[in-house]
């Protein structure tokens, strides 16, 4: 995999001004950051109970396909898993040691595709980067839409490095690049 940012290159940037943007319109809308802000409330009961309440589940994947650009899972078809469903399929995702195990797991819940189970798995785990649109452009040249597990092995290893690089939690520096991602998107459209 060929990375746009090296690690080299984080070494050299302070990303911690791109966390103010990030909060800020038009990067994100007001919606998305009051649900983030609410899954960061409830994550740590969701950890120490060791799975995720259905409404908890609901506001997660909203969160992350209310604004998904590639084809990700459908909401609808998320929300039509059952409660037992999601407790019994996350507590066992969550009990995986193996991130990829995880992974997999989550993929069983309806409408639950790659890039949603990184999303679930980001706010429960410390070593799961969320698979994001932006923040794969921003660091990958040719990112793929849906990598293979060794390809989102070797971009969750350099995410962790950069996060690691710059003293940033992984939410904080996923947060940072997507910021850096939107200005420079928007600086290209007329």
């Amino acid at each position: 995999m060929d990375f746009l940012l090296t690690l080299k290159d984080l070494n050299r940037m302070d990303l911690t001004e791109l966390i103010k943007v990030y909060w800020k319109d038009p990067v994100t809308t007001y919606d998305d950051r009051k649900l983030e802000k609410q899954i960061e409330q409830f994550a740590p009961a969701a950890r120490e109970r060791g799975y995720l309440e259905q409404h908890e589940f609901y506001d997660v994947i909203t969160w992350k396909l209310r604004s998904g650009k590639w084809g990700c899972g459908n909401i609808d078809t998320a929300k039509s898993n059952s409660t037992e469903k999601v407790k019994n399929v996350t507590q066992l995702a969550f009990s995986k040691e193996d991130r990829q195990q995880a992974i997999d797991e989550l993929q069983e819940l309806d409408g639950v595709d790659f890039i949603v189970a990184t999303a679930i798995l980001h706010f429960f785990r410390h070593d799961t980067p969320v698979y994001d649109k932006r923040l794969a452009e921003s660091l990958i040249k040719e990112p793929p839409v849906s990598p293979k597990p060794d390809e989102y092995k070797e971009f969750a290893e350099h995410v962790i490095r950069g996060a690691d690089i710059q003293g940033m939690t992984l939410r904080n520096f996923d947060r940072a690049i997507f910021a850096r991602n939107a200005i420079a998107t928007r600086r290209k459209t007329p």
